[in-house]
C-alpha cells in the first residue's frame, strides 16, 4: 500500500524538527519549532523557530520515468506509477525577545545541517522509509534579495526577519497502484495450415 502524500510531507517537517531540537537546546520544549508561514507568528517574543515549507518543487529529471509492475496473489498484475520526485523549498526562521539569541539559533543551525546534511536512518519519522525515501538531503540555498522580499511580502506586512533557506532533496511520493491486467502465456497468431509439418 503506498503512502499518502500528506504524510510524506509531513514526516519531512517532523524529521527536520526533530534533529533540530535534538542538538539545539534553545528549541527544545513544546511550541518552540513551528511549521506556520513568519505570517502567522504571533508577537509574543518567546523564543522560537517557524519551519515553513513554501514550495514544492518537481524534479525535471524524473518526470518521465517508467512505472514498475507487481503481481498480485490473483496473478494478475498491478502497475505501479513511478513516484514523484519533488525538492521541498523551506525557509526558517527564527525569533527570539533578544536578537542574540536569534543570532545564536541562526549560527547553530548552520552549523547542524553542515555537518549533517543528511536525514537518514534513526532520522527518518514516520513512513518516510517505508515510501523510499531512505536519504534526504538538506541542501543550502542563497536565493537572491529580490525574491526573499518577493516571498516576505506576503507575510501579512509582517518586517523582514534573518532568513535561512534549505532545500530537501530527493522527496519521493509514491504513486498509486491501477491498472490490473492478466498476462498472456500462450498465443496463437492466423490459423495452422492443414499438412504442415
Amino acid at each position: 500500500m503506498s503512502v499518502p502524500s500528506a504524510t510524506v510531507l509531513l514526516d519531512v517537517s517532523l524529521s527536520l524538527k526533530n534533529l533540530i531540537t535534538t542538538f539545539i537546546e534553545e528549541l527544545r520544549g513544546k511550541d518552540k519549532v513551528i511549521f506556520r508561514s513568519p505570517g502567522e507568528i504571533p508577537d509574543d517574543r518567546n523564543t522560537k523557530l517557524s519551519v515553513f515549507l513554501y514550495r514544492l518543487a518537481t524534479d525535471p529529471w524524473t518526470k518521465n520515468q517508467l512505472p514498475t509492475f507487481k503481481e498480485g496473489p490473483d496473478g494478475k498484475f498491478i502497475e505501479i506509477p513511478a513516484p514523484q520526485a519533488l525538492t521541498l523549498n523551506y525557509v526558517m526562521v527564527p525569533y527570539s525577545q533578544e536578537p542574540q539569541t536569534e543570532l545564536v539559533i541562526a549560527d547553530k543551525l548552520r552549523r547542524l545541517f553542515y555537518n549533517r546534511p543528511v536525514l537518514h536512518d534513526q532520522w527518518l519519522e514516520g513512513r518516510l522509509k517505508a515510501s523510499g525515501n531512505s536519504r534526504i538531503s538538506i541542501v543550502p540555498s542563497d536565493p537572491p534579495m529580490e525574491k526573499i522580499y518577493n516571498l516576505w511580502a506576503g507575510f501579512s506586512g509582517k518586517p523582514y526577519k534573518l532568513s535561512l533557506f534549505y532545500n530537501l532533496m530527493p522527496t519521493f511520493i509514491p504513486g498509486e497502484p491501477k491498472n490490473t491486467f492478466t498476462p498472456v502465456e500462450n498465443a496463437q497468431l492466423g490459423n495452422p495450415v492443414e499438412g504442415a509439418s
